[in-house]
């Protein structure tokens, strides 16, 4: 199951224990990438800014702010020659991230100190997809309902918990409508996306996508707005990577499948150490000794020292 860990109940939501969804990718690629395929929301926080800005203005008011496609590719076309290309889009898509969370000013300015002969024809694209995601984010928030514990907003990520909302909103809907009308063996929640096996039918997943937009309450018309990918490519691709990462000689004995349960070692072994972890920090001692720590004083790092020793499992 699915769970918001947000204190107010809303926002997005975790896996419940230990499931698919809180695994790293590449453990998840191994594990599920075979026969998994990925729908992902494509650029959702920009997307939900973009098509709810439409609802926060007045009618005739006309706002220009192109598909995310349309904004990358401009984006990119204008770092050429600033960085390697193929470093670019990475460079746009946190831009982007920037823009929507703390503003367009801000996330220019964090470009402008990584290549300082940037055009400000980034600049203004930027300020208009912050202010777009201020005037959405407020809008949503102001829906019945969608009202954030204000313990959990602050100014640098008002934007961002009043977008998980309507997110969850979409991806709850999204996924009810396609186990309604489709098999479903196998559905991963990943908060903007899932990986499902098998995969629905285009007319399936076009009215989940149509409904899931009508139910939030946003202009509708879903062209472009989910990625459908095949991720066997992908995960045979990382199967390559961890075969030729084997000591000499261990890769040819038993051949693919040599490296898949090798794969599959890396993989238990990720999880053993991420569990030890989660273990480690849950216990009542470690809590307590990081509370004590906030005093910068011998007393409190002597305290927490001896609570960190006697809090491991077994000590």
């Amino acid at each position: 199951g699915y769970t918001t860990r947000s204190s107010d109940g809303l926002g997005r939501r975790y896996g419940v224990g230990a499931c698919a969804q809180l695994l790293p990718r590449s453990a998840r690629l191994l594990l599920f990438g075979a026969d998994h395929w990925e729908l992902d929301l494509t650029g959702c926080f920009y997307e939900l800014a973009r098509r709810g800005v439409h609802l926060a203005v007045p009618a005739d008011v006309v706002v220009a702010l192109p598909a995310v496609g349309v904004m990358r590719a401009r984006l990119v076309q204008l770092l050429a020659g600033l960085c390697p290309a193929e470093e670019a889009p990475a460079h746009v898509k946190q831009a982007l991230q920037h823009a929507l969370n703390t503003g367009g000013r801000e996330a220019f300015g964090a470009l402008r100190r990584l290549f300082p002969l940037i055009p400000l024809e980034v600049r203004a694209h930027l300020v208009a997809v912050g202010q777009a995601a201020d005037v959405s984010a407020a809008y949503f928030a102001a829906q019945p309902g969608a009202a954030r514990d204000p313990g959990l907003v602050t100014p640098r990520n008002a934007n961002f918990r009043a977008f998980e909302v309507v997110e969850t909103m979409i991806m709850t809907h999204f996924c009810a409508a396609i186990r309604a009308h489709a098999r479903v063996d196998s559905l991963i929640w990943l908060h903007d996306g899932i990986w499902i096996r098998p995969l629905p039918c285009a007319n399936v997943l076009d009215d989940a996508l149509s409904g899931a937009f009508t139910a939030a309450g946003l202009p509708n018309g879903v062209a472009g707005a989910m990625a459908v990918v095949p991720l066997a490519a992908a995960r045979d691709a990382l199967l390559r990577r961890v075969v030729s990462a084997l000591p000499a000689g261990a890769a040819n004995p038993g051949g693919p499948a040599r490296g898949a349960a090798a794969a599959h070692d890396i993989v238990k072994q990720s999880l053993a150490l991420r569990q030890r972890k989660r273990d480690r920090s849950a216990s009542p001692p470690a809590r307590v000794a990081r509370r004590r720590t906030v005093r910068a004083d011998t007393a409190a790092a002597t305290l927490h020292v001896y609570f960190r020793r006697t809090a491991r499992p077994g000590a």
